[in-house]
């Protein structure tokens, strides 16, 4: 019985140093590996929807526009473009870390919430990859519906509502600055 005891205590003893007193060591290095990882693409033409899940594919001329889906930081994203296209989009250094910024609390369309489908667009730099050569983001192709009339009314996580008029370019500043 009393081996048991010292036993025990022996235990606690140990597990109080290692929980309490052992120096740990600090890293301020970025532990995670943020990568683009590709899902899906969409292309769209006049007759159909093809579905690909290879990045690397010859585009057709008939090629209306490509709907890509990929995953970055743990958070599946999604760019729409013309038939010129790259993948990935950015290289490291060109994604923007913030380490706080605005973002999109709720986005309307004449009384519709569209804020899940509109967040899925804003990508890494989360300003709807203007920073990019391509097109401008179309909102009737991303969100499936009429976005010719009408108003747009976002709110961001600092307790701004702005509003724009339809058709509106997707277009927004990430920096609280």
């Amino acid at each position: 019985m009393f081996s048991l005891f010292v036993v025990s205590f022996a235990y606690v003893c140990y597990f109080t140093y290692i929980k309490c007193f052992k120096t740990k060591s600090l890293s301020f290095e970025d532990k995670n590996i943020r990568a683009f990882d590709f899902i899906k693409m969409d292309i769209f033409t006049d007759m159909d929807v093809l579905t690909v899940y290879s990045p690397y594919r010859e585009i057709e001329d008939d090629v209306k526009y490509i709907i890509i889906e990929y995953e970055y930081d743990d958070k599946i994203m999604k760019y729409c473009t013309d038939k010129y296209y790259k993948f990935p989009m950015y290289t490291s250094s060109e994604v923007v870390n913030r380490v706080f910024s605005k973002t999109i609390l709720c986005a309307t369309i004449n009384g519709v919430c569209v804020t899940k489908e509109l967040k899925m667009y804003l990508g890494p730099n989360t300003n709807f990859y203007v920073d990019i050569p391509g097109p401008p983001l179309d909102l009737n192709k991303i969100l499936k519906m009429d976005c010719s009339t009408g108003l747009i009314e976002i709110t961001d996580n600092m307790g701004n509502k702005e509003q724009f008029p339809l058709p509106w370019i997707p277009v927004w500043n990430p920096s609280i600055i």
